[in-house]
């Protein structure tokens, strides 16, 4: 609770374009007007011989309609309001530049685990170099994943405690790296472990042929990579077990994705860490436009810089994931997304944190970003059209002192009660979501 408050904090000194534009603007407009409304109250007496009075009374109607109220209140007012409808929604927006560069985007990339999928794994079987040591293998990999808040370890500890066994004892690790798109390596009762992906044992020239060959009996068409999510186990260089684990699509991700398709956002790609085959199932049944999979974190930041580099979209880019494998192409992005259960990594580093990990709070998302940059622009026009009209008229005198305080307070107000109709809804949503 104490950082969403700290983030919220600092959402206010990251202002959108709007309103560094209305800060810039203020700085210079005030000396400006004063200066104008001194030209105006001396020279055209000494130039035209008119009365001083008449032209001093002007520049005091201009000075009065030259207060920047109406800009400098209702700007960032209407920043505020979209930040805290967002954060009633669930959706915690660091900053107002974030709801700018969301209104724009036209292209999405996406995380798979734990993001399009919905990271609840199933260990679905366990097959073991010697016959009935699935236990033994289930105590390892939960061992060696114990305190990892990756999707796959949670699960593992997960299904090894359903099976009766103890919480893993952290006094038996000595030791345990985090091995980025290839799993990890632990030393465990003074054994050294393996556990990840093919690659990683290829890479430690571990050989797994016998329990792949296992692994394929029941669908011998298939390649490995196509029969689910696998997790090789080796102790001591040597290949103990295989674990094979389900994931399941978000129910509603297709939805979501569909939602921001009609709202223009048409380019969606999805970037991921899993074999090639089971991403291009996941992006199949969610209907992507592209897909890459077995990528390492800093092949996600290339394929993004790639994507950015090609010029398909001169809009903002926006990435949605996450998990500490993301962090790196988070910071990349030009919009940020991570779910509220992800990493802590993801959290610090996304723009926008959605709270509860529901996809379906994208689109409005981008709905409330759209509306509160539509009420910004609106106030803008208003607060210097009105300016604009009775500054011209009071400099040819069609124009008294009350017309110059409407001009000011009234549009004012105007604007503030314009940029509060993004709030419009919220009691609704706010019961939904502290219950």
């Amino acid at each position: 609770i104490s950082r969403i408050l700290q983030l919220v904090e600092e959402a206010s000194a990251k202002k959108a374009p709007a309103e560094r534009f209305i800060t810039r603007f203020a700085r210079a407009y005030t000396p400006v007007m004063v200066g104008l409304a001194l030209v105006i109250a001396f020279l055209p007496p000494l130039i035209l011989q008119q009365p001083l009075t008449d032209w001093i009374y002007r520049a005091l109607i201009l000075l009065v309609i030259s207060c920047p109220c109406a800009l400098v209140l209702s700007i960032p007012l209407g920043y505020f309001a979209g930040i805290g409808r967002a954060s009633a929604s669930g959706i915690l927006v660091k900053g107002g530049q974030y709801l700018d560069r969301l209104a724009a985007i036209k292209t999405m990339a996406w995380d798979k685990t734990g993001t399009l999928t919905s990271g609840s794994y199933a260990v679905k079987r366990i097959l073991t170099r010697e016959p009935g040591d699935e236990r033994a293998i289930l105590e390892w990999a939960a061992l060696a994943e114990h305190g990892s808040s990756h999707p796959l370890a949670r699960s593992i500890v997960k299904a090894w405690q359903e099976k009766g066994g103890a919480p893993p004892d952290a006094n038996r690790i000595r030791s345990a790296d985090h091995l980025p798109g290839l799993g990890l390596s632990a030393n465990i009762d003074g054994h050294r472990i393996l556990l990840g992906n093919l690659r990683l044992l290829q890479e430690n020239k571990i050989s797994t042929d016998s329990l792949t060959a296992a692994l394929q009996i029941e669908n011998p068409e298939l390649p490995v990579e196509r029969l689910g999510t696998i997790l090789y186990l080796a102790i001591d260089g040597m290949c103990a077990g295989v674990l094979e684990l389900t994931d399941e699509l978000r129910p509603e991700a297709v939805e979501a994705i569909r939602q921001l398709r009609k709202l223009g956002i048409s380019e969606h790609i999805l970037l991921s860490g899993d074999q090639p085959d089971r991403v291009a199932s996941i992006a199949a049944q969610a209907g992507f436009d592209d897909y890459r999979g077995g990528l390492l974190p800093e092949q996600k930041v290339a394929a993004l810089e790639e994507l950015i580099a090609s010029g398909k979209s001169q809009q903002p880019i926006a990435y949605v994931g996450d998990g500490i494998n993301d962090t790196p192409i988070l910071a990349r992005a030009d919009l940020s997304v991570a779910l509220g259960g992800g990493s802590d990594a993801a959290l610090e580093n996304a723009d926008i944190v959605i709270i509860g990990d529901d996809l379906s709070k994208l689109p409005p998302a981008v709905r409330l970003a759209r509306k509160t940059g539509r009420i910004v622009r609106q106030n803008i026009a208003i607060a210097l059209g009105f300016k604009i009209l009775i500054v011209v008229l009071a400099v040819f005198g069609f124009s008294g002192i009350w017309q110059a305080v409407f001009a000011d307070v009234g549009v004012a107000l105007i604007a503030v009660l314009n940029a509060l109709r993004i709030l419009r809804r919220d009691r609704a949503a706010v019961p939904a979501v502290i219950s």
